[in-house]
């Protein structure tokens, strides 16, 4: 273990007796043993006033290690064990081990994802800083004030975890049979009360007063059925696994796959969910803009607080390599082009755009025929030689950007851009782009962050919204946006999985 972990540990609990903010945020979350120090065990800690700042050092690292396991991370025992002993050490009086002390802090840490090191930082220096905010009782960086508050989504996600443990020792979701699909509505068929059993493990509605819980059954209701109760059911499941509601035919091939995920595939889903949350750069800013891909949305989040909510399309899972997936990022908004033009990327240009248009299409050399080709199909060419050629698209009701443009600085050079096809957003899977982020109601959202950053007179002033001259508006704050990839959420309304559009988590299986 580096000697500067430890001594930074030897210096630190000296000062440690401040009653600042932070430490009453970690004391408040733990709950006294009322025994011997002997008798304490791994999660429960004696009385504060007992005990020493060491003590209680030890003690809060002692729980976080025990809680681990809560929000989707193991722990392993030997580390766990370790603090332990040295806590009933250090609160008998006896002189703490430093390196024990670390290595479990770097364990619990680490294990829940807080040690990632910011720009320009190495793991050690930023480990070395956390581990100080930690000794320091530091509120705004403590562990437990990185964590999400416990009235969000990621308290939510935790139960949701807990919930689906459950299932699994209960023996995990009853499997529901192909036969199933030839039910007939208001019919008796064999395999719905198969049906009803696994609906009821997720939808406690889906089942009658006569169903009963059962180890390896969860809710096994023995009605063959198929009538109202399970039609609406399986529209909330259709909805809890994205999938498009349907008049007809609601129970098809995509919603009985879904209802046969195994329940360890879901556990993971909610494990990696928990990890996605815990670890967001969107804690870092108050006031964000925050797309999650997977999910097809984005949301404006003014201290906790959603603001406003607005569906999204996202780049589709085709192209080799996923060309056209839109990246995870986190950058900041900085710009809000009005009638914005289109320069057509290269990619797309050759690979689309020119084989779409090949018939009858000059060649490049002869650059006036050329160009009058493409103007009449209303682009614009740019670009004095064949290699650095390109096409622009004038502002207008046609252009695919539409109205608005909001620009973040990122290297893969996507956007959030309205477009004229409004269609696609009543989709429930929506993945269509060519890697930027299509918006839906863009205008009301560029109305909303220029009113808060006192920009929006100087859209009103120029009369952008009249007219198609493209007009750049900049912000005199740029607004953090976050996009994330995370494939569960969890709320009142219960949990939700989400299509693994970019089958990343087929990749990290492997």
């Amino acid at each position: 273990m580096s000697l500067l972990f430890v001594t930074v540990v030897a210096g630190a609990f000296a000062g440690a007796d401040e009653p600042l903010e932070g430490r009453a945020v970690a004391l408040a979350l733990r709950e006294p043993c009322p025994l011997e120090p002997a008798a304490c065990g791994p999660g429960e800690v004696l009385p504060f006033s007992d005990t020493t700042p060491e003590a209680q050092h030890y003690g809060v690292l002692l729980d976080l290690l025990a809680a681990l396991p809560e929000h989707g991370v193991e722990p392993r025992p030997q580390a766990e064990e370790a603090v332990h002993a040295a806590y009933l050490a250090v609160a008998s009086g006896a002189q703490g081990d430093s390196d024990v002390f670390v290595r479990g802090f770097l364990e619990a840490f680490g294990a829940l994802g807080l040690l990632e090191p910011e720009d320009g930082e190495t793991r050690n220096e930023h480990a070395r800083r956390a581990l100080l905010a930690f000794l320091r009782w530091d509120a705004d960086a403590y562990a437990f004030n990185a964590l999400p508050s416990p009235a969000g989504e990621y308290q939510a996600l935790v139960g949701a975890l807990a919930f689906y443990r459950q299932l699994a020792a209960e023996g995990g979701f009853v499997p529901v049979p192909k036969a199933v699909l030839r039910a007939r509505l208001q019919k008796e068929h064999a395999a719905i009360p198969a049906l009803r059993a696994r609906l009821h493990a997720e939808d406690a509605l889906a089942c009658t007063p006569s169903c009963q819980r059962g180890v390896g059954a969860v809710g096994r209701d023995p009605d063959p059925l198929f009538g109202d109760d399970v039609l609406d059911a399986l529209r909330r499941a259709r909805e809890r696994f994205q999938l498009e509601p349907k008049e007809r035919g609601v129970l098809d091939r995509a919603l009985l796959d879904a209802l046969n995920v195994p329940v360890a595939v879901r556990l993971q889903t909610l494990e990696r969910a928990l990890t996605v949350v815990r670890t967001s750069k969107r804690h870092d800013h108050r006031y964000h803009v925050r797309v999650n891909l997977p999910e097809f949305l984005l949301r404006v989040v003014d201290r906790g607080q959603e603001l406003s909510r607005h569906a999204v399309i996202v780049g589709k899972p085709t192209g080799a390599g996923l060309v056209n997936a839109t990246p995870i990022l986190v950058s900041k908004i900085r710009s809000v082009i009005f009638n914005p033009r289109w320069v057509v990327p290269e990619r797309l240009f050759r690979k689309e755009i020119e084989v779409e248009h090949a018939e009858g299409r000059p060649l490049e050399t002869d650059v006036e025929a050329y160009e009058a080709f493409w103007a009449e199909k209303g682009y614009e060419v740019r670009g004095r030689t064949e290699r650095s050629r390109y096409l622009e698209q004038p502002p207008g009701p046609k252009n695919p950007l539409g109205k608005v443009k909001l620009i973040f600085e990122n290297r893969n050079s996507v956007y959030l851009h309205d477009t004229p096809g409004k269609r696609l957003f009543g989709r429930a899977r929506r993945a269509y782009s060519h890697g930027c982020l299509r918006l839906q109601d863009p205008v009301g959202l560029a109305e909303q962050l220029l009113k808060r950053d006192g920009t929006w007179g100087d859209v009103l002033d120029a009369g952008a919204l009249e007219h198609w001259r493209e007009t750049p508006v900049h912000l005199i704050s740029p607004i953090p946006i976050v996009v994330e990839y995370q494939l569960a959420s969890a709320g009142p309304d219960g949990v939700r999985f989400f299509w693994d559009v970019y089958a990343r988590s087929k990749r990290h299986a492997r």
